[in-house]
């Protein structure tokens, strides 16, 4: 079994690594395919960790960005953003744990949050590397939080892709 699986392994890096040409229709299956290849949770837990993540996210944007935000002067739509992707990620954790066929709420819902945290993680960087000071907290940690954040928000977008075409039949 364990020589099956690194021969699986081995032809999906291989099949990664050939040139070819990229897009979405060539590119998501290479990176699915070697997705199951290295699943050792299975089906339930993946699930579960992807849950666990939203949920988890969902709570810690707003409420990190109340405490950042907490004394300062602040634009309002900079503020809502975080309780949106909050609330967006929750909703779509609770869709999903109610019936776990249904993901597409929890897929948008990650597909914002990487979107808003590319935009937050690359501004904040560029801030800090440009020296100038952030409202509420350190440059440096809040620059780590959004990096943790925006990968964790691409680890549950690939979680919930994955989880989408196993339900559909497509892999697994």
């Amino acid at each position: 079994m364990y020589i099956e699986t690194a021969v699986k392994a081995k032809a999906s890096i291989h099949a990664a690594l050939q040139p070819a040409k990229f897009s979405c229709e060539t590119t998501l299956p290479i990176l699915m395919r070697c997705f199951t290849t290295y699943n050792k949770l299975g089906d339930d837990k993946m699930r579960k960790l992807n849950l666990a993540l939203a949920t988890v996210l969902g709570v810690s944007l707003p409420l990190g960005e109340t405490v950042r935000r907490w004394g300062t002067d602040f634009f309002l739509p900079m503020f809502l953003d975080d309780y949106l992707m909050g609330g967006m990620l929750l909703f779509g954790a609770w869709c999903t744990y109610k019936n776990t066929k249904e993901l597409s709420f929890l897929l948008v819902a990650w597909a914002f949050t990487c979107g808003m945290l590319y935009l937050s993680f690359f501004g904040n960087l560029d801030r800090y590397l440009n020296q100038s000071q952030s409202a509420g907290i350190s440059s440096a940690f809040w620059v780590s939080l959004i990096l943790l954040a925006f990968v964790s928000a691409i680890l549950g977008l690939a979680l919930t892709l994955w989880e989408n075409r196993r339900l559909n039949g497509k892999i697994g």
